[in-house]
């Protein structure tokens, strides 16, 4: 991915990773990796080495959602929805760790959703097919299934009005299968700019972000 300037999306550390300004320390880099990932699909110019700052992402137990938390936000709360865009972001080395640490579930324990698995293990029919049967769902269920820790199946299903979180992951996918000519379908990029800038709406300094967003855009003119 692209070599990113520090600050002015969010913001970014030293490392370049992105901190929310929306909330405090840590909610702030609870979802750095998957913000930090995705922003890195969209901005990808086909020049650099995929994965710029990802290896902080990486520790000698597993993968976190930051480098500095406290420890029951460490690799025991990672999510499958920071480990999908980190692998679609990741060298060649980080997939490997995937595969090998996280086959088949996420560091919290939770199983992979089956668009996480598609493409960690490449099965990008399977994916789009993942992707056609979420974008009913957003679109027509009022309910979504949330991947937290410390949660009982039962309690694992939540209303899904108002989140917009679920169409992030959603559309870098279909943006990591177009570049690679895999995507079966063309996604209502008017639809997706509204959710993603309902998730951002909050943060001061989102201009960088959206711009990130509408490079993702700008491959369905």
């Amino acid at each position: 991915m692209g070599r990113r300037n520090i600050g002015g999306s969010m913001r970014r550390d030293f490392n370049g990773l992105m901190i929310s300004e929306e909330c405090n320390w840590p909610g702030s880099v609870g979802d750095s990796c998957a913000n930090t990932a995705r922003s890195n699909i969209l901005d990808y110019d086909g020049q650099y080495a995929p994965g710029a700052n990802l290896s902080h992402f990486v520790t000698g137990k597993g993968f976190v959602r930051y480098d500095k938390l406290p420890a029951d936000w460490m690799e025991d709360d990672f999510s499958d929805d920071q480990c999908l865009p980190l692998y679609m972001a990741a060298t060649t080395a980080i997939r490997i760790a995937i595969r090998t640490r996280l086959p088949y579930f996420a560091g919290n324990g939770t199983p992979h959703n089956p668009l996480t698995y598609a493409i960690i293990w490449g099965h990008h029919k399977l994916a789009n097919i993942c992707l056609i049967l979420q974008l009913l769902t957003m679109l027509y269920v009022k309910y979504r299934w949330t991947d937290a820790n410390g949660l009982k199946w039962y309690q694992r299903i939540e209303r899904s009005e108002g989140s917009s979180a679920d169409w992030l992951n959603w559309f870098v996918t279909c943006v990591y299968l177009e570049r690679k000519g895999e995507l079966w379908f063309k996604p209502d990029v008017y639809k997706v700019a509204n959710k993603v800038y309902d998730y951002y709406k909050n943060e001061p300094n989102n201009a960088s972000v959206l711009a990130d967003y509408q490079k993702g855009f700008d491959l369905w003119p």
